[in-house]
């Protein structure tokens, strides 16, 4: 079977947590791995990320392992756009 995703790639993870967008670093074995991580929230101005992904962890982290999470799909293009502002500080048109 070909991968669909590949290293690199921003994916939308579901857990029984929340939902989390992120790069894919790997996912073997069961164990889901994201580089800059960020918790997709909901607000009165629609959706949006957190700063960080646990009320008492870092801010803004560099990473995440996942080793439980019901689906890994990739993030739709307006989801891939925010995300790169958000983590780059640079808005594209």
């Amino acid at each position: 079977m070909e991968k669909i995703m590949n290293k690199g790639d921003i994916v939308s993870v579901l857990c029984p947590m929340g939902e989390f967008v992120g790069k894919l670093i790997a996912n073997e074995d069961g164990k889901l791995e994201l580089e800059d991580p960020r918790l997709v929230v909901s607000g009165e101005q629609g959706l949006g990320f957190a700063k960080g992904i646990a009320q008492t962890g870092k801010m803004e982290p560099e990473y995440m392992c996942f080793n439980q999470y019901s689906f890994i799909t990739e993030s739709n293009e307006e989801v891939q756009k925010a995300y790169r502002a958000h983590t780059s500080g640079i808005v594209t048109p």
